[in-house]
């Protein structure tokens, strides 16, 4: 991004206002410059002047300084790897992360295909929450009695899992996990049986 030159205190009274005219000319200037970025400039065929094309946020380390009690200030900070939008509220200290943006997940977001690739017609995906939650799903085919599911995303820490297959009538038919980790688990049908179809959801810290 460029740097924009301003002067201040000009037009300056004592000053003949030929002295001053090019360095307000400069002021002019860098304000058409300043407001073009990520803006629509003056003189906009479709009357958008000044409201924004985008929005574009540096990338902080810290809370933003300077902030005023019960205000709430958005930003964007470095989390999961790359760059993601947080919110506060004005000085209590508390960072609420808002997106988990992440570029080598982005094609699992809303449907995972990793899966046995002998077994069909099988979905999935991830959803972030607000807070640093994060939230998995999928429909499954089992691939024997025991079937390893691979969460989409690995998590960093798993707090909950709910997993059930399709009940048939059999009074005798259980399920549930037998091994659980971040990145995944292992699922037990009671059934030798391939392609019965199970459902889970898991939810945990992103």
């Amino acid at each position: 991004m460029p740097t924009f030159n301003y002067n201040l205190n000009i037009p300056n009274p004592p000053n003949n206002p030929s002295t001053d005219v090019p360095l307000m000319q400069i002021n002019t200037n860098s304000i058409n410059s300043i407001i073009a970025v990520n803006h629509y400039t003056f003189n906009d065929e479709f009357q958008r002047d000044g409201k924004h094309s985008y929005v574009q946020m540096p990338v902080l380390i810290p809370i933003p300084p300077g902030l005023v009690a019960n205000e709430a200030v958005l930003y964007a900070k470095k989390a999961q790897g790359t760059s993601n939008f947080f919110i506060t509220n004005g000085t209590s200290g508390n960072e609420f992360q808002l997106t988990a943006m992440n570029n080598t997940h982005f094609p699992i977001f809303a449907t995972n295909t990793n899966y046995p690739p002998a077994i069909v017609n099988q979905v999935g995906g991830w959803t972030f929450l607000p807070g640093g939650l994060l939230f998995q799903y999928g429909t499954m085919k089992s691939t024997g009695a025991v079937t390893t599911v691979v969460f989409p995303r690995a998590f960093s820490t798993v707090y909950s899992i709910s997993a059930m297959r399709a009940q048939n009538n059999d009074s005798n038919t259980s399920n549930g996990y037998t091994v659980l980790s971040n990145s995944g688990f292992d699922f037990n049908a009671n059934s030798d049986s391939v392609g019965i179809q199970f459902r889970w959801m898991a939810i945990g810290a992103a």
